[in-house]
Order: structure tokens, then sequence, then C-alpha cells
């Protein structure tokens, strides 16, 4: 039996940034799909049409392939904001690696926001304006993490199938529920979703938890 888990990046972003202690790094950033869209529905992570609904909410980016780390970036949590227009706000926005930017390493992009990630960063009224513009700073803070799957008091190490998108191969077959544990490749710090899979899971379906690093 092979089990596939989806969407095991936890990105409940909003305090895992300390003001503080933010050192912005200068980027470039473009932004893609409906100006007050998602960007592309899902894109290469695999998050289908929950990049449009909480904890998203469409504050989602693609990302050159620095970042997106042949798919171990996805779910990670950057902090963006522009400095290079009138029209900017100048408070941060966070937003979340959905999808994969591929030709903005060649034109020295390190995001191609969505639409409404990128709006969020002007003053209010000015979100048309400030498109016209490419240049933000940017704080990111990178978290890989590694997963494995709770079955009878064992805890199984999963491999990264694509994306966002792990699996793990179980020959002798797996009864749920399921808990999910993390661990930080940054600080090794681990957290466990305790039987975030039912018992009456469903393939396909999105199961959340409220834990986060």
């Amino acid at each position: 039996m092979t089990l596939f888990l989806v969407l095991l990046n936890f990105c409940y972003c909003s305090n895992i940034f300390n003001e503080s202690h933010v050192q912005w790094s200068s980027s470039r950033s473009s932004w893609y799909g409906n100006p007050y869209g998602a960007g592309s529905e899902g894109g290469a992570c695999g998050y289908q049409y929950a990049v449009d609904v909480p904890p998203f909410s469409k504050l989602i980016t693609a990302a050159a392939n620095t970042f997106y780390q042949s798919g171990k970036g996805c779910g990670t949590c950057y902090q963006v904001k522009c400095t290079s227009s009138s029209h900017c706000s100048g408070y941060p926005v966070t937003v979340v690696i959905t999808d994969q930017c591929p030709e903005c390493d060649s034109r020295s992009i390190a995001f191609d926001l969505s639409g409404s990630s990128f709006g969020a960063l002007a003053r209010p009224g000015q979100a048309d304006q400030l498109r016209k513009w490419i240049a933000i700073s940017a704080e990111y803070q990178w978290r890989s993490e590694s997963t494995q799957v709770n079955q009878n008091g064992r805890w199984l190490q999963m491999q990264q199938l694509w994306g966002a998108n792990w699996k793990i191969d179980a020959p002798g077959g797996l009864r749920p529920p399921f808990s999910i544990r993390l661990t930080s490749a940054n600080t090794w710090k681990t957290i466990v979703a305790p039987n975030v899979i039912p018992a009456n899971y469903k393939p396909g379906q999105t199961y959340r938890s409220f834990v986060n690093f």
C-alpha cells in the first residue's frame, strides 16, 4: 500500500516574524495572473484552489528556483515590502510560496507575486499604480521540514513526491487516524499535529491543523 498525503507544509505565518530582528534583503519582484487573484490556481506546489481561501487568502507568490528549491520551498513564508515608489505603503505583507517561476532567475527576480499580494503592498487606493513598478525589498526566512507519520506509536519517515506533496510506502498497510510530525531543518524544533488525518479520511481531501512553528 502507498499512502499519499497532501499539503504537509504548515502555512500559518503571521507570528513567525519579529520586526525588531528583521534584516531586509533587496530583491526585485513582479506579479502575475488576475490583478485581484491568486496568481495561478494552485501552481507547481499542488495546493490547487486552497490558495483562494484561508490561510493563504490569495497572498501567495511564485518563486525563483533559488527559493522554490525543487518544491522544498513550498509553504515557506516571506515578508515583502515595497520601497521604490510613492505608491508603496512601506508596510510588510506576508506571502507564502505556492508556485514556481522558472524564468525569474534569468530576470533577476526573486518573487512573482499574485495580483492580490502585489496590490497589498500599496497605499489605499493605489494598487493599480503600484503594479507598474517591480522593485521591492524582501525579508525571507527559509524553512524546510523533515516529515513523518505516526502509526501505532512508530514514526515513519516520509519522502517528498513533488511540490508540497509527500508520500510514504507501507507494504503492510496503515490504518488511520494519522499524526504528522515535522522537524525544522533550521532550528531542529519538532511539532506534532495529532490525529490530523482522521479515521474516516478520504483521498484528495484537505485536513487542517492549527499547529505552527
